[in-house]
């Protein structure tokens, strides 16, 4: 499970949890160089 805030890679920054299930989970983050929202899975 990943914190909000935690950075990914210097690139993308964690924001929320949307959600979670048996497959994963899903977060809502920042792509820091282009400044623009992205999902992680």
């Amino acid at each position: 499970m990943l914190s909000i805030g935690q950075v990914l890679q210097n690139r993308y920054r964690i924001d929320a949890l949307l959600g979670q299930g048996g497959m994963g989970a899903v977060y809502r983050a920042q792509e820091l160089s282009l400044d623009l929202p992205c999902v992680v899975k």
